[in-house]
């Protein structure tokens, strides 16, 4: 009987193929991956925000009522924000938070040091952690890296329309700790403390941080991304661009 099979070339020459294709649609299929993971994890942080910061409200009554005393003299004799009121924010919030290590006034170790990458990769300066005696930082039960700064305790700032109109602070996240690639725009994102409540930067009615400025390849920085990402549940900025809130919203 004449038995037929595959013969040693013609199996080298299909695995070679296999090999050629996976090469090819591996990477995209695991920048995917990771791109809905960040999705995820940002969607989970700003609810576990919102919460923490409502049930605060709730208790304390609004931010301006939280006895903040604004902006302070460091050493050059400049104006800036007052880590003292970012500690007042941080202890109000902690009661309705699950948290695995607190970095109050001067304490290191909830923030990496070095520089940041802004979403077209250059460097920026990092001064989310307290080496610039501005802000208080804490770790999540998850891993996520949150960094608090209060910006007018009369919650008199304007950054745009609605909630944006009376804004109190801010806080940035990395929503995978100290991993790489420590990047705005991809697991650095940023968020305001409004009056009323947590809104993201870069919404439609933004005027500090708008989308369309501050949210694309072409940025320096890239603040304007987090509430694309919430919303439009993709960070398909970092690939296409002439996305806005009401046209393209994917690049295909």
């Amino acid at each position: 009987m004449k038995k037929e099979g595959f013969t040693l070339a013609e199996v080298l020459i299909t695995l070679g193929i296999i090999g050629v294709v996976a090469s090819m649609t591996l990477p995209s299929v695991m920048t995917n991956t990771r791109e809905k993971e960040s999705v995820a994890k940002l969607k989970k942080v700003y609810s576990v925000m919102s919460q923490a910061y409502m049930m605060a409200k709730s208790m304390n009554g609004t931010m301006d009522t939280w006895g903040m005393s604004g902006l302070v003299e460091n050493d050059d004799g400049e104006l800036q924000y007052n880590q003292n009121d970012a500690q007042i924010v941080l202890n109000k919030l902690t009661p309705f938070l699950k948290t695995t290590r607190i970095c109050g006034n001067g304490v290191k170790g909830c923030w990496y040091d070095g520089k940041l990458k802004g979403i077209n990769g250059t460097l920026i300066e990092n001064d989310f952690g307290t080496g610039g005696n501005t802000r208080v930082s804490l770790i999540l039960a998850d891993g996520t890296l949150l960094s608090i700064v209060s910006i007018n305790p009369d919650c008199s700032a304007n950054r745009g329309g609605g909630f944006l109109k009376k804004v109190c602070g801010a806080f940035a996240i990395d929503v995978n700790g100290e991993k790489k690639p420590n990047q705005v725009g991809r697991d650095i994102f940023q968020f305001y403390f409004a009056k009323e409540g947590v809104v993201p930067y870069g919404t439609e009615m933004e005027k500090e941080w708008s989308f369309p400025d501050e949210c694309n390849v072409k940025s320096n920085k890239g603040w304007g991304c987090a509430a694309w990402v919430i919303y439009k549940e993709n960070m398909d900025y970092l690939h296409c661009e002439g996305l806005s809130w009401n046209g393209k919203s994917k690049c295909k």
